[in-house]
């Protein structure tokens, strides 16, 4: 409402109780004396002229304000601002919640505006709510709309309230996850937008950061691995999709592959510019080599490691969207408050490269979730040998090399699974070598990234 009609109003209502003492004043927020009693009992009457009947406020009659009924002589009964009648008829806000739609903002002020403090002075109020947010689908008003954006500095109320930030208060709002994180920005990562189910256990994945390309090979060229207590750093290094130990070998596990310092840089569009020879067990400790500072807030961090199968899918759900293939945005399958609604960036290559991800299967009775989306036979490759894939080391008492370990890493390429590399094997073969991209795990929603 403008300033020059809030005055208005002022002015109207002052003169009106001048020329009128005795009668009732339609009131503000505070405003919530009760009419005569008189009427009290006649469920036909309006005792608190708030567009309500006694009979449609008091349903059963008692004369007692019960569990879901307003108030027949308070004609704001959830003290919003907001009478009774208009919230029921006109905004079809819940006139027992002051904040209809749970986002921190109050519906009066969402109804009105955050710099108001009049709210319905009138039944039947001829006021059309604010819609700022006009582009949600379906088109709703703002007291009902959690991603309305009230003070209008970019981040959702439902934001504001999770970070604990004021939703009416232009100045001060929390930092964007895309332009926190300097440690992952300056390593070449890019912040993936969630807000949208990607599993389907129906709940929304948050944001996280991945490498717009793979890992090329770039001097210097680190220490050869020596591996002690290899079954456990696999299991701490890797997520198991079907159980909780690996068959591994608890003793030493060595290989005399050159190792190199990763960067995330476009190398080219074939796989052979980016590949150097590299096992799937190699990955971590070539990433950790980076000492990239972990995104921390409070008691989570996260430190970069190689993007889950999940993560994948995240990406490639994006990418499906976007006309170029390679453009990815904001607010198109849901909102992630961690970032502007407008925000996009761009990944590479997702269908073009077998790529390897941080997750394990245990082959022998692994059947792939629905998520996957593994529409025939076509979509995954599995080993020669049933429940078995390809290693070139022993890193199990295997009798290698061959399709002898019972596990397999996970290898994408687009919407193709291939099930036949072991922890301890990698592809060289030009032109259709193994690469990897980097990624933080998932951030949580109501967290604010910072760098230590």
């Amino acid at each position: 409402m403008k300033l020059t009609n809030k005055l208005s109003v002022v002015a109207v209502l002052a003169l009106f109780a001048l020329t009128s003492c005795g009668s009732n004043r339609a009131g503000d927020i505070n405003d919530n004396a009760p009419m005569a009693q008189d009427t009290k009992s006649d469920p036909n009457a309006d005792n608190d002229g708030d567009g309500l009947s006694n009979g449609e406020e008091d349903k059963n009659g008692n004369g007692k304000v019960d569990e879901g009924e307003t108030d027949p002589n308070n004609r704001d009964s959830d003290g919003d601002g907001l009478w009774d009648g208009n919230e029921i008829i006109r905004y079809m806000t819940d006139p027992l919640n002051a904040d209809s739609d749970n986002d921190g903002i109050s519906d009066g002020r969402e109804v009105y505006s955050c710099d108001e403090t009049i709210f319905d002075t009138e039944k039947l109020s001829t006021h059309r709510p604010a819609n700022v947010n006009q582009e949600d689908v379906p088109n709703t008003i703002d007291a009902l709309d959690p991603y309305n954006d009230s003070d209008g500095d970019g981040r959702t109320n439902m934001g504001e309230k999770l970070k604990g930030t004021n939703g009416c208060d232009p100045d001060d709002g929390y930092a964007w996850a895309n332009n926190s994180c300097e440690g992952m920005k300056v390593a070449g990562a890019v912040y993936i937008p969630g807000g949208f189910d990607v599993d389907g256990d129906g709940v929304d994945e948050a944001g996280f950061w991945f490498t717009p390309y793979p890992a090329s090979s770039t001097p210097p060229v680190l220490e050869k691995a020596d591996y002690a207590n290899f079954k456990e750093s696999m299991e701490n290094k890797f997520n198991i999709l079907n159980g909780t130990t690996l068959n591994y070998s608890d003793g030493r596990v060595y290989h005399s592959n050159d190792l190199y310092s990763p960067k995330f840089i476009d190398s080219g569009d074939t796989a052979s510019e980016y590949h150097s020879s590299l096992y799937g067990m190699d990955i971590p400790l070539v990433i950790d080599s980076q000492k990239i500072p972990a995104c921390v807030d409070g008691a989570n961090s996260y430190s970069p490691t190689i993007p889950s199968n999940k993560q994948y899918i995240h990406v490639l759900k994006l990418l499906k969207e976007s006309a170029d293939g390679e453009t990815i945005r904001n607010n198109v399958l849901g909102l992630d408050i961690n970032a502007p609604k407008d925000y996009e960036t761009k990944v590479y290559y997702m269908d073009r490269f077998r790529e390897y991800t941080k997750d394990i299967a245990i082959l022998d009775g692994f059947t792939p979730p629905d998520y996957w989306e593994i529409r025939s036979e076509n979509d995954i490759s599995k080993g020669d040998v049933d429940n078995k894939s390809w290693t070139d080391i022993d890193v199990g008492d295997f009798n290698f090399p061959g399709y002898t370990d019972p596990q397999a890493i996970v290898v994408r390429k687009g919407w193709t699974i291939d099930l036949t590399f072991g922890v301890g094997s990698g592809d060289a073969t030009g032109g259709n070598e193994v690469l990897f991209r980097m990624a933080t795990p998932y951030l949580k929603v109501n967290d604010v990234q910072n760098t230590n």
